[in-house]
């Protein structure tokens, strides 16, 4: 009987000895290149981005990741804190409160207007002058300067003297005294007599102004 024929090996022509087979060479070369997008891919996954490096989003926009952004001073895009306007310190805020609580139990002194000041003027002396005030023959309810004033040199005060306690006792500037005006200047006279004064005052005092010739 016919033995079987040995097998022969898979032997190449001799034109392809010592030569690669190129489909071989392609498919390796496609092996080596998935498992390089693989091994990127992997690392890409498990990489986190260094400080001040881009991220990339899906659809290819890159963000700065720098910590310096959330410590750097704010800008337009950042808008700044408000300021709510607290005290800084615990005296400041103390301070702040006092000036907020109104206390109603402590009285506040009540400030004198010139018609709450009393007249220096009591009422015997007001009452005297009332009388002289009479026997100069008053007109209208007024005298002039002639008819007081030799009672006023009586006094023994300079004519300059006089001649100012005239003048600031004429308060509505009439050239005439009505009864509380020359109160005012018997008042003036017997004051610098006694040396309660030492000079006519330019200016009548809030307390020596008549109640009825105050505003």
């Amino acid at each position: 009987p016919d033995s079987p024929k040995p097998s022969m090996p898979n032997v190449p022509p001799p034109h392809m000895r010592g030569k690669q087979n190129p489909l071989s060479q392609e498919s390796e070369k496609e092996s080596k290149k998935e498992r390089k997008k693989r091994e990127n891919d992997k690392k890409k996954k498990g990489k986190k981005p260094k400080a001040g490096m881009k991220e990339e989003k899906g659809g290819g926009e890159s963000v700065e990741t720098s910590p310096r952004e959330f410590f750097s001073p704010p800008t337009e895009s950042q808008p700044k804190q408000m300021s709510l306007g607290l005290a800084s310190s615990p005296a400041a805020m103390q301070k702040q409160d006092d000036q907020d609580f109104d206390d109603p139990f402590t009285e506040v002194p009540k400030k004198q207007t010139p018609s709450t000041i009393p007249w220096v003027v009591k009422e015997a002396m007001y009452t005297k002058c009332q009388n002289l005030f009479n026997t100069l023959g008053p007109v209208d309810g007024k005298i002039t300067g002639k008819q007081c004033k030799d009672m006023f040199v009586k006094s023994g005060l300079s004519m300059e003297q006089l001649k100012k306690i005239w003048f600031v006792s004429d308060i509505d500037k009439d050239k005439r005294l009505d009864v509380d005006e020359f109160t005012v200047a018997l008042y003036l006279i017997d004051s610098l007599r006694r040396k309660r004064m030492s000079e006519v005052p330019p200016v009548l005092p809030a307390d020596v102004i008549p109640p009825s010739k105050r505003m």
